[in-house]
C-alpha cells in the first residue's frame, strides 16, 4: 500500500530523511530515492526510501525500495549512491556500510522495470587495503566521451 501524496517537500511520515539518491526519469515518471531510516529518527541502519512524481511538485511515497541485508555487505546501512545510466535494466550503486566501524563497500543492485523491487546487493568494490583508507563513500557514475567512469570519496 502506498502512502498519501505530498506536495513540494518530500517527507516520509516517520523516521530519518537524509540525502536524495538516484533520481531518474523512467517512462514519464520521476523516481527519487533517499536515505531513510523508517524505524527511528536517527542516522543509522539507512535504507533507500522511494517516491514518484509526474510533475516534480506532487510526490507519492512508495514502500522502502531496499534496506540493509542481515549478514550482507550493507548490513549496517545502504548509504549514498546513484542510479546507473545506460544499462538494459535499472541499477543503482551505493555505499554499503558493513558494521558500526563504518567500513564500507560499493554495492550494486539491479531493479525491476518499475523500480519497485530490487535484487540482493553485489559487491563491486571493497574498501582497498592500502594508503590507510578506512572508509569510502558516495559512488558517482557518469559517462564521458562514451566511456563510463566512476568517482568515489575515501578517507
Amino acid at each position: 500500500m502506498t502512502a498519501p501524496t505530498t506536495s513540494y517537500h518530500l517527507r516520509p511520515h516517520r523516521g530519518w530523511l537524509n540525502d536524495p539518491n538516484g533520481m531518474t526519469l523512467r517512462d514519464g515518471v520521476w523516481h527519487v530515492f533517499f536515505q531513510h531510516n523508517p524505524a527511528a529518527p536517527e542516522h543509522r541502519r539507512i535504507a533507500w526510501g522511494h517516491a514518484v512524481s509526474d510533475d516534480l511538485a506532487n510526490w507519492r511515497l512508495l514502500p522502502v525500495a531496499f534496506g540493509p541485508t542481515p549478514g550482507g555487505p550493507d548490513a549496517f546501512g545502504c548509504w549514498s549512491g546513484v542510479f546507473l545510466p545506460g544499462h538494459e535494466r535499472p541499477g543503482v550503486v551505493y555505499s554499503g556500510v558493513t558494521d558500526e566501524s563504518g567500513a564500507s563497500t560499493v554495492c550494486l543492485r539491479w531493479g525491476s522495470p518499475d523500480l519497485v523491487t530490487w535484487d540482493a546487493p553485489v559487491v563491486v568494490a571493497p574498501t582497498p587495503d592500502l594508503d590507510d583508507i578506512a572508509v569510502m563513500r558516495d559512488p558517482f557514475v557518469f559517462e564521458l566521451d562514451g566511456r563510463p567512469l566512476a568517482i568515489l570519496g575515501a578517507g
